[in-house]
């Protein structure tokens, strides 16, 4: 579910705390299957990988949402190159 947010997290951390902050980030990414276990002993195997299969397809398509939504407009590429050398 956090793997998506390693790219932002990186950029987001300076260089220098990167280990520790990402050591920090595999942590909770690990606890975080800590719930696979006694999800599949009260649903099933196959119900409980369904499940983290769903979450982690939406936690997905939220995270390419706010990144659309994110991403700067800018000039198409050909108008930009027009700009930048006078022509």
């Amino acid at each position: 579910m956090l793997s998506g947010l390693d790219q932002w997290f990186v950029r987001a951390v300076p260089e220098e705390l990167r280990g520790r902050a990402m050591t920090g980030l595999m942590t909770v990414q690990g606890a975080g299957m800590a719930p696979a276990g006694p999800a599949a002993q009260a649903v099933g195997v196959r119900a409980a990988v369904t499940g983290a299969g769903a979450l982690g397809t939406l936690c997905c398509c939220a995270l390419a949402l706010r990144a659309r939504a994110e991403r700067p407009v800018t000039e198409s590429r050909d108008r930009a190159d027009r700009h930048m050398t006078g022509r």
